[in-house]
């Protein structure tokens, strides 16, 4: 009984004693310290430079990467929020051709596989209304069946090649690019797979090839990063880095076809001769856009992708209203009945990206959105180039914000008592989630060193604050007594 009344005494003791005016002019001017107060500042100041070197320690472990995936993904949804609450940050040029279930079930292969022909006839429309830069994000390189219409045989990848090298020509003539995916080497055996290595073998400066692979977390799968490049092939050389399709898209819309393929040779060249490579500036949008090397045991901040674009369903599962993505998203059926007439202004110089949205097709993702197909993330890493919405970390403000914190904290946690800093405690943590966190560390790249050493500091001063005030508590009673 008599431990009870000492709980409840001591409980009472900290609710009474509140911070007035006084406590706030103790804090700034050190002359009215104490010298325990000056001594608590200082294992407070020691606390918070302590936790920030054991976050720049941990950044690279297990539980460290779990821990800062949580947090991205937290201020990643925040930030889509927001941008869906903005179009503008949606560059204007960008549509999408989506080949969704309703395609594969109204297609004469019944869905089976991606209408070869349909696909060569929106990439031959992409080029006729105007399109700079043609993103195909389809596996081109394997030939699919041929199967009986009206009693005839229809083989859909001599369509497809027909379709294919008429656009090809009509976008020579237009400066336009169309970007495939990496083409495996052709069997010996496989005559559609050799005619179209020729094609793009003709026309290296009309057809590219990249990457589409995404990049995966390796702790939980998910689509965080972006790849820039990768090194393919046992021969060292320019010939063997290949840049993803955002990039080459980025580049050849941003600067005409020549000097895009000079950019292209000198950032191949670079990387493959020098072993120190860790970055390289891309022209335009101020040197803002930088080409990174990925390095999966570092963190790379400039490498997180911004979602900026989603499907209906992920945008009515966050409670979007209205799709800003809505009058450039495409049917085929849709995109091909289109005449260069009634086309918007924007398909000129546009970046037309085409893919499968259909879940049968085996390409999602989980993303920290939810699962995502791989059209909308290859279309987001594309946005996120072209709007130079990459995450750049200002070293400057970011240790100018560590220190400043860590002394401020440490000041006002050695004036303030226990219920008021738990009370600080919990707004600290609540406000990890919150716009405001995001808005620090998209635009200034300081949100996750920051307001972790914040929180250390936090944990110390609380149990420090516990046990002195307790030795205070029993000091008076016994003073009473």
């Amino acid at each position: 009984m008599k431990k009870k009344l000492d709980l409840i005494r001591f409980v009472q003791f900290h609710y009474c004693t509140g911070v007035n005016l006084d406590t706030f002019k103790t804090i700034f001017s050190r002359k009215r310290w104490s010298e325990k107060n000056k001594k608590v500042f200082l294992y407070n100041v020691v606390i918070g430079i302590v936790t920030l070197a054991v976050l720049s320690l941990i950044n690279n472990s297990t539980f460290g990467q779990k821990l800062l995936n949580d947090l991205y993904d937290s201020i990643v949804v925040a930030d889509f929020l927001d941008g869906a609450a903005r179009p503008e940050r949606i560059v204007d040029n960008l549509k999408l051709v989506e080949f969704d279930p309703f395609t594969y079930e109204h297609a004469e292969n019944r869905g089976f596989w991606t209408p070869r022909h349909t696909l060569g006839a929106c990439i031959e429309r992409a080029v006729d209304l105007g399109a700079k830069v043609v993103l195909v994000d389809f596996t081109v390189s394997r030939k699919v069946p041929v199967y009986l219409r009206d009693g005839q045989a229809l083989d859909e990848n001599e369509l497809f090649l027909a379709t294919l090298t008429r656009a090809v020509a009509k976008a020579e003539a237009s400066e336009a690019v169309i970007v495939l995916p990496l083409v495996e080497t052709a069997p010996p055996d496989d005559e559609y797979a050799h005619k179209l290595a020729a094609l793009i073998q003709a026309h290296p400066a009309v057809v590219k090839t990249g990457l589409t692979s995404v990049m995966t977390d390796r702790y939980d799968e998910t689509v965080r990063n972006m790849l820039f490049y990768k090194v393919a092939g046992s021969t060292p050389g320019p010939d063997s880095v290949v840049l993803s399709m955002p990039v080459l898209a980025y580049l050849y819309a941003s600067l005409p076809r020549p000097a895009a393929d000079q950019e292209v040779a000198r950032l191949k060249g670079r990387i493959a001769t020098d072993p120190d490579f860790t970055g390289a500036p891309l022209p335009g949008n101020g040197g803002k856009v930088v080409l990174y090397r990925y390095d999966p045991d570092r963190e790379c901040l400039p490498a997180k992708l911004r979602y900026r674009i989603a499907d209906r369903d992920t945008y009515a599962r966050f409670g979007v209203d209205e799709d800003p993505f809505f009058e450039r998203r495409f049917r085929p059926a849709a995109w091909l009945s289109q005449s260069q007439d009634q086309s918007q202004d924007g398909d000129k110089d546009a970046i037309v990206v085409i893919g499968s949205t259909n879940p049968e097709m085996g390409d999602a993702h989980k993303t920290p959105l939810g699962v995502m197909q791989g059209v909308y993330v290859l279309a987001n890493e594309v946005n996120m180039l072209m709007k130079a919405e990459q995450i750049n970390q200002n070293l400057y403000l970011k240790y100018l914000t560590d220190i400043c914190s860590i002394l401020i904290l440490s000041a006002l946690f050695t004036h303030i008592p226990l219920t008021l800093s738990l009370m600080v405690l919990g707004f600290l943590i609540s406000s990890i989630r919150t716009s405001v966190a995001s808005y620090l560390f998209i635009r200034f790249g300081i949100f996750l060193d920051a307001w972790v050493p914040m929180m250390g500091i936090c944990f110390y001063a609380n149990i420090h604050n516990f046990v002195t005030s307790y030795i205070d508590f029993k000091t008076e009673r016994t003073k009473c007594a």
